[in-house]
């Protein structure tokens, strides 16, 4: 519950790069970040976000997207692991 509040709060409230802390416990904990704010005939506003999961000894870093619905909340129609590529390998 901790983790939905501080997406809606980040993708509503941050600008760029603000960072979102949440915490159920020091095992368990993350924070999220929006990186881009778009807007989609299709989707309305969207934003590119970033977000960092730690679960015990398990380290998460994902990104996504997210939507705003009509109803002010938003929603997550993509998220994946992020992978990092080096240029000519």
């Amino acid at each position: 519950m901790k983790r939905f509040a501080a997406l809606q709060y980040a993708m509503e409230h941050n600008v760029s790069g603000g960072v979102t802390v949440w915490e159920v416990s020091h095992a368990s904990r993350g924070s999220v970040a929006p990186l881009e704010t778009v807007f989609s005939r299709t989707d309305g506003w969207c934003r590119d976000y970033e977000e960092i999961i730690v679960d015990g000894l398990r380290h998460y870093r994902l990104v996504g997207i997210a939507c705003r619905s009509p109803s002010s909340r938003w929603l997550v129609l993509d998220v994946r692991p992020f992978v990092e590529t080096v240029a000519g390998h």
